[in-house]
């Protein structure tokens, strides 16, 4: 399981902040190719999702319970999509706010954010918000002290059982007649 977070590099408008997660079993080639079309939708190697911005007036954050079908009648008709390539989002009659994540697998990421809320003009079905980034995965966890400690002591106590043995048989040889 790798958890990949988006590091941005630059924003479209001053003070536009992304913060984003995303964790899979594998590689962004291991994501699903699946979209608002089926009704119980099988995320498979898509653990968990996360994404938060602040250019709708309040910070907000998406998660991958904002991709389940809330079912008619809810005014909530999302349309989304997830691929190996690209993360789409788009909220409801009442939620207009939508965002696109372009080139997860590419050395460069660009995540475009759009609102359907007049106080937000920057963004007001401008398309003229996004940042750009990297997706990092974690390095390799650093061993503990203690997880050192259990390795180095068995080193020790053999260099030492070795040396003592060398000992001995010096200690032999020079009392031997």
């Amino acid at each position: 399981m790798t958890v990949f977070t988006f590091s941005q590099s630059s924003a479209s408008i001053p003070g536009l902040q992304v913060q984003a997660s995303v964790d899979v079993n594998g590689t962004f080639a291991n994501l699903p190719s699946i979209n608002s079309n089926i009704s119980n939708p099988n995320f498979g190697n898509l653990i968990s999702f996360s994404l938060n911005q602040n250019v709708f007036g309040d910070p907000s954050t998406f998660t991958l319970a904002n991709f389940m079908n809330l079912g008619f009648g809810t005014n909530d008709f999302y349309n989304w999509s997830i691929s190996p390539s690209g993360i789409n989002f788009s909220g409801g009659l009442d939620d207009g706010d939508s965002f696109s994540i372009a080139g997860l697998n590419a050395s460069a990421t660009t995540i475009h954010l759009d609102s359907d809320h007049p106080y937000s003009s920057n963004c007001f079905l401008t398309g003229a918000c996004y940042v750009t980034g990297t997706w990092v995965d974690p390095p390799a966890p650093i061993p503990e002290p203690t997880s050192l400690s259990l390795l180095l002591i068995p080193l020790v106590l053999l260099t030492s059982l070795v040396w003592r043995g060398r000992a001995d048989i010096r200690r032999r040889s020079v009392s031997a007649p």
